[in-house]
C-alpha cells in the first residue's frame, strides 16, 4: 500500500537506492549490469543526479559492524581470511578486518551495509566450496596445502575481477558510479577509524599448492553471491 503523503520525488529516490543495493549484491554479472542500466535510465528520465541520491540517502541507512569468531583449532584460517576478503571485494560497500599478531588470529569484522554483509557472506560460502573442493579433487589435501591452495584461488579470482571490472567501466553511467563509490567510501571511513585492528597475511604455504589454486582461481565463479 502506497504512503500518499509521501513526496513521489522522495519515492523514486527510495526505489533507485533499492536498485543500486540489488547492484552490489547481483547474482551474477548479467543481473548486476541489469540493475544498474536500469538506475542509468530511471536517473535519467527522474532527473536525479548522483549528489541528489547521496544527501537523500544519508540519514536512511548506518555503515555496521558484524564479528566474527574462529576456533583455536582452524588451520585453514589465513586462506579463509583470504576467500572472506576477496568475497567482500566482490559485493562491494563491506570490508573484512582481522586481528593481526597471531597468525591464528581468531577474530574478524565484516564492516558494511547490512545487505551487502549478507550477499558477502553466502558469496563466501561458495568461494569456500569452490577452493575447497578443488584442492581436494587436485590432491592437496594436507592442512598446509589446502590454506595454500586457498590463499591462491583468491589472488587467481583477484585477477579474473580485475579483468572483468576493467571490461564494465565503460558500460556505467558516471552517476550510477559515484552513488556506488561514495557508499564505499563511507565503509572505508569507518574501516580507517579501525586502526587497531590491522589485516595480518603471514602463514606458512605451500608453493606448488598455491600455484594450482591461483590457476583455479582465475576459472572461479564469482556470481554467486546468493545460494539457493
Amino acid at each position: 500500500m502506497t504512503d500518499e503523503s509521501e513526496d513521489p520525488r522522495e519515492g523514486r529516490i527510495r526505489k533507485l537506492e533499492g536498485i543500486l543495493r540489488k547492484a552490489e549484491g547481483a547474482s551474477t554479472d548479467e543481473e548486476r549490469e541489469a540493475f544498474m542500466d536500469g538506475a542509468t535510465r530511471l536517473m535519467a528520465q527522474w532527473n536525479i543526479d548522483a549528489a541528489e541520491l547521496r544527501l537523500a540517502g544519508g540519514g536512511r541507512e548506518a555503515v555496521v559492524t558484524k564479528e566474527i569468531t574462529y576456533s583455536d583449532s582452524d588451520a585453514n584460517l589465513p586462506g579463509k581470511r583470504q576467500l572472506m576478503s576477496l568475497a567482500c571485494e566482490i559485493v562491494g560497500a563491506v570490508r573484512f578486518a582481522y586481528a593481526s599478531g597471531q597468525r591464528h588470529a581468531q577474530t574478524g569484522w565484516l564492516v558494511g551495509f547490512q545487505d551487502n554483509i549478507d550477499a558477502a557472506e553466502m558469496l563466501y560460502a561458495s568461494l569456500f566450496l569452490q577452493a575447497k573442493s578443488g584442492a581436494w579433487r587436485e590432491g592437496y589435501t594436507s592442512k598446509k596445502q589446502m590454506t595454500s591452495y586457498m590463499v591462491g584461488f583468491s589472488g587467481g579470482a583477484y585477477g579474473k575481477l580485475d579483468a572483468w571490472r576493467t571490461a564494465q567501466q565503460q558500460t556505467v553511467s558516471s552517476s550510477v558510479a559515484l552513488v556506488l563509490v561514495d557508499r564505499q567510501s563511507e565503509v572505508d571511513q569507518v574501516m580507517e577509524a579501525m586502526a587497531g585492528k590491522p589485516q595480518a597475511t603471514d602463514y606458512d604455504g605451500d608453493p606448488e599448492a598455491a600455484w594450482a589454486g591461483e590457476a583455479a582461481g582465475r576459472d572461479a565463479d564469482l556470481g554467486q553471491a546468493r545460494l539457493s
